[in-house]
């Protein structure tokens, strides 16, 4: 299980988008440009189950969704199809954020 630097969050993984650039990236890139083995992907939604020392926005249980750039994937090798993941606390938002748009979208139809 990864482990949050001071400025992560550590997400129990609910849901992740697909994306080919993800395991073709994997796949074709040699090992200095993409950390092998390598968890793939970016976007995700979940459950924040512990903080890094300096991560102020969030606490635990608080649901979220974002992103981990490709960067940080290649770099740590810490994707987002797996159980659990780290992300960083700025690359995050409410999950209440996106359903509260699209309850407003719905109604406005």
């Amino acid at each position: 299980m990864p482990k949050p630097s001071p400025t992560q969050v550590l997400l129990k993984v609910q849901a992740t988008a697909l994306n080919p650039v993800g395991y073709k990236s994997i796949k074709h890139f040699p090992g200095f440009i993409v950390k092998k083995p390598c968890v793939p992907e970016f976007d995700c939604s979940g459950t924040i189950v512990a903080l890094g020392t300096k991560v102020s926005r969030w606490k635990v249980r608080d649901e979220v969704y974002g992103i981990t750039p490709a960067d940080a994937v290649f770099k740590t090798g810490h994707g987002s199809l797996a159980e659990y993941t780290v992300v960083e606390q700025d690359n995050l938002y409410h999950l209440s954020l996106l359903t509260d748009w699209i309850d407003v979208k719905n109604r406005n139809s």
